[in-house]
């Protein structure tokens, strides 16, 4: 009598999410270095601190990436600073709440020539703030500001974000906790 052996091949899961690749500050540095907006644009992420409590950008503005007028263009400055106040806070506050970008503002200074740099930097006292906030069960909306220097330290740009925090009790649906109705035309096309 034959034995018959079956095999179970267990493949891996695939994430949801960035969220869900279990990635320090380092290997979720070199991931968004590797992004490719990023990569054409000349963005390099050049620290991220232990704990997520920080993270330096920087751009080397040259022929390829400059524009008409040799300085960054204003978007570029802008995608400096698009993700990072949510990536740090959502990897600060954990994953019982939820963060979001709620608004932006931009505004240009200086001409933008030769290397620029951001830094971001989350205290543990604005983490606590923000926790107490949300703890409450209402939604927080919070404004971060941060600067596009050169090397002489002159501000390039100055960037205000509003960041949406909200506690989502256990078991709340979507990565982030966020539930989302679409409609177009009129017709309910997802949830």
């Amino acid at each position: 009598m034959a034995h018959r052996h079956s095999s179970q091949v267990s493949l891996p899961t695939i994430p949801r999410t960035w969220r869900d690749v279990p990635l320090g500050p380092q290997g979720f540095r070199r991931l968004l270095n590797l992004w490719p907006p990023y990569l054409a644009a000349g963005v390099r992420i050049t620290q991220i601190l232990s704990g997520f409590a920080g993270a330096t950008v920087t751009l080397r503005v040259r022929a390829w990436n400059a524009n008409y007028f040799g300085t960054a263009f204003g978007g570029t400055l802008f995608a400096m600073s698009d993700p990072f106040w949510v990536l740090l806070l959502i990897n600060r506050l954990g994953p019982d709440y939820s963060v979001l970008d709620a608004k932006a503002e931009i505004e240009f200074l200086a001409m933008g020539r030769g290397d620029l740099r951001t830094t971001f930097e989350v205290s543990q006292d604005l983490v606590d703030q923000l926790r107490a906030e949300a703890d409450t069960g209402q939604k927080v909306l919070h404004w971060l500001t941060n600067e596009v220097v050169d090397r002489q330290g002159t501000v390039v740009a100055r960037i205000r974000k509003q960041i949406y925090v909200k506690h989502r009790p256990a078991g709340a649906g979507g990565p982030v906790g966020v539930r989302a109705r679409v409609t177009y035309a009129g017709r309910h096309v997802w949830e």
